[in-house]
């Protein structure tokens, strides 16, 4: 897969439906740790849900649950498994493309 290939695809997911409208509009938390945890849950939400849209899920195996942490999808048709919780801010579209790519490519 080339980065124009992956860039279409991303911002596809943004002008659609399935993106989080509220992702862009969450209100600021007093509580420093909540909004952590709100910034962790949206990034994890965005990441999913592009890759749950823009790329055929591979089925797992019978022992085992496709999950933040193991996350499998089909791109070039390989199986990638990859763990949403080292993921870079899905908003910083440069940094996580590049990413996202290291990770489809290796």
């Amino acid at each position: 897969m080339n980065t124009a290939e992956l860039e279409e695809k991303y911002d596809a997911f943004l002008k659609s439906y399935r993106f989080p409208s509220d992702v862009k509009n969450r209100f600021l938390r007093k509580n420093a740790e909540l909004d952590k945890l709100s910034r962790m849950a949206d990034n994890l939400a965005c990441n999913i849900l592009f890759l749950k849209y823009y790329f055929e899920k591979a089925r797992v195996g019978e022992d085992q649950y496709s999950m933040a942490s193991n996350y499998a999808f089909i791109a070039d048709g390989k199986e990638i498994v990859v763990n949403m919780n080292e993921s870079p801010d899905f908003k910083d579209k440069e940094v996580y493309l590049k990413w996202l790519l290291d990770v489809i490519n290796n």
